[in-house]
């Protein structure tokens, strides 16, 4: 018979519950949780049964709490979990642990599922729970705890790296891979995965925070997505970063360019080689994302149509943008030639796209006034000003080709209009009074830009 408690040492009293239940065991009733025991009803042997075998008892707190060791190890069993109960070793030890039986298999196996001091009792009963739940869909606790003990976390990353990065936006993924290669690999690449604690990131991040503080966010949030999709996949049961803070404030760029500054660097442009030049036009003309357009291909055009129809595969949010090819916009492509597929091929690279502004801005920077920006500024000041033309934010989110702004959630799932007039006359309307702007803005005394040195992306005519 299955031990529901200790046996009962023969001076102890027998209360009017344990009689009872006795009472129905010799008569072949199966008590829940108990194999049943066939004896002959016999009222001369009933006090001598009664006191020689278990009793099942109902695990509460209370229980927990008073639990003593005994000079031999035994377990208080839960009637209303099947397989949980408490451990008590002859040192104090106590433990939750949970038998069960793997389908397909014979033998039973004992997990551990914690000690009453680190979880409570209903806490320990649900873990059980989870665990029971695997069992009966054909899974082994036992033996996914046993991999989770051996598996590295590099060798998760890698699985991780394969499966889940060529989802995301190539950008993102980039980003990722050099986190991990620099950061987390060379650290704790060989260590298990289960025995990643939070310290472990924050002693990288807090060091990380003092110089970058961005950078610092950008490993946390790495490793919490990649902590968050080991649990999915239940290769740890917890994510130990669930829950923790930043290691810095984030703060959102802000910064919108002038008008006249902007001015100040289309005119600064014709000292950059034509490539560089043409590049960063584009982006004053259209608020296209840098990605965008450095990676842009002839066949994406229709000149005819006067559309330029960026694919999912190049855009951040993997849905495929029609930019307006304006008059404007026309005149500032027509001067690259036709001598690859791309519209900046690498000089370096055969094949490849030119994938840095990096010089460039850094000879912009060095000759206009306004020096304090970035090249992602840009788009932010084109939407900013096109707004300040009475364009609606739908429309400039369309331009931008954003997916979550005023029109999001319900919203967007239900309005699928592409709103392609209304972005052609906005983009129209901006250039038209840049265009203005180029013509009426007087000319800045300003320094001939420096020779820029050549570097893997970069162009040098």
């Amino acid at each position: 018979m299955k031990s529901l408690a200790p046996p009962l040492p023969p001076e102890t009293p027998i209360s009017k519950r344990q009689v009872t239940w006795m009472r129905k065991l010799l008569a072949g009733k199966r008590e829940p949780g108990t194999e049943l025991l066939v004896i002959e009803p016999d009222s001369d042997v009933l006090p001598i049964v009664a006191r020689t075998l278990p009793f099942p008892l109902e695990l509460t707190q209370r229980a927990v709490e008073k639990a003593a060791p005994r000079r031999t190890e035994y377990t208080i069993w839960d009637t209303g979990t099947h397989g949980f109960g408490l451990r008590i070793r002859p040192s104090g030890d106590r433990s939750y642990v949970l038998i069960y039986r793997p389908q397909g298999r014979r033998r039973q196996k004992r997990v551990t599922i914690g000690k009453p001091g680190v979880l409570t009792l209903r806490e320990a009963r649900d873990i059980a729970k989870g665990l029971l739940a695997e069992v009966y869909k054909g899974r082994d606790p036992s033996e996914r705890r046993r991999q989770q003990r051996t598996a590295t976390v590099e060798a998760v990353y890698r699985i991780y790296e394969a499966q889940h990065l060529p989802r995301r936006a190539p950008a993102y993924a980039r980003c990722v891979q050099r986190i991990f290669e620099r950061w987390f690999l060379p650290r704790f690449g060989d260590k298990a995965l289960a025995e990643i604690r939070r310290s472990d990131i924050r002693n990288i991040t807090d060091d990380h925070a003092r110089e970058a503080p961005m950078g610092a966010i950008n490993v946390h949030r790495a490793a919490a997505s990649f902590l968050t999709w080991c649990v999915d996949r239940e290769h740890i049961d917890h994510n130990p970063l669930r829950g923790a803070g930043l290691p810095a404030e984030p703060h959102a760029r802000d910064h919108v360019i002038r008008t006249v500054d902007l001015v100040e660097i289309w005119r600064a442009c014709e000292g950059l080689p034509q490539h560089w030049r043409i590049a960063i036009r584009i982006l004053m003309a259209t608020g296209l994302r840098k990605s965008e357009v450095l990676k842009a291909q002839w066949r994406e055009f229709d000149f005819e149509s006067g559309e330029w129809t960026i694919p999912p595969e190049r855009s951040k949010n993997r849905q495929g943008h029609v930019v307006p090819v304006t008059p404007f916009l026309r005149n500032l492509i027509e001067p690259l030639k036709r001598e690859s597929s791309l519209l900046f091929p690498s000089p370096l690279k055969s094949g490849l796209p030119v994938v840095a502004l990096y010089h460039a801005v850094r000879e912009l920077k060095s000759t206009v006034r306004s020096q304090i920006w970035h090249v992602h500024d840009i788009r932010r000041s084109v939407a900013t000003h096109m707004a300040g033309l009475g364009t609606a934010p739908h429309v400039i989110e369309a331009v931008l080709n954003h997916r979550s702004g005023v029109i999001s959630g319900v919203a967007a799932v239900y309005n699928r209009h592409a709103y392609e007039a209304e972005k052609r006359n906005a983009l129209m309307r901006w250039q038209e009074h840049f265009a203005e702007l180029l013509r009426t803005t007087p000319q800045r005394d300003r320094p001939a830009p420096k020779e820029c040195p050549a570097s893997d992306g970069d162009i040098v005519l």
